[in-house]
């Protein structure tokens, strides 16, 4: 990583540690993902329009099925947010999150990708953060692990591993 771009992982995923709960939380009637997407550098604009593709083999039909409009919590260490799913989730746990979904969070991040149990888990999923972040790779229990690529609204970029919701090497 680059000088400016050496706190790469402290800017995506701990930048909201600072608000209160409930500043977190609040619903935002308005959905500023238009906006974002006229002020996103013209490398990222593929990205941020990008759609995780379907994985084969994760669906499930015999002990998944498809809901709209689910509200959902996805807690981290340090922050929660809430949100509306749209996706699998388990037949004998219709509140649970569970295959192919999107997450419209109310603070206007999105996730789309795979979730495992309520938590977004799996080979692919892509978040995009309402600033302009967008990191899209492998997730274990809501952290970023595995590979991955990490690109900041401030045009710093990292493609490796991540472990622990941290980027781990070179990159």
């Amino acid at each position: 990583l680059d000088s400016e771009c050496d706190q790469v992982s402290n800017i995506f995923i701990h930048t909201e540690t600072a608000s209160s709960s409930s500043s977190l939380l609040q619903h935002q009637e308005n959905n500023n993902q238009n906006q974002n997407q006229n002020q996103d550098p013209s490398f990222l604009s593929a990205l941020l329009h990008h759609k995780t593709p379907s994985l084969s083999g994760e669906e499930h039909p015999t002990t998944t099925k498809n809901v709209e409009g689910l509200e959902v919590t996805i807690a981290w260490p340090n922050r929660q947010l809430k949100g509306r799913y749209n996706g699998q989730v388990l037949q004998s746990q219709p509140d649970l999150p569970h295959g192919l979904g999107k997450i419209q969070f109310y603070n206007d991040d999105i996730y789309e990708g795979s979730m495992k149990n309520g938590t977004l888990h799996g080979a692919e999923g892509t978040y995009w953060k309402a600033n302009g972040d967008v990191y899209q790779g492998e997730y274990h229990r809501n952290l970023r692990h595995g590979s991955g690529e990490l690109y900041l609204a401030n045009q710093c970029f990292y493609k490796g591993t991540f472990k622990f919701d941290e980027p781990d090497g070179v990159g």
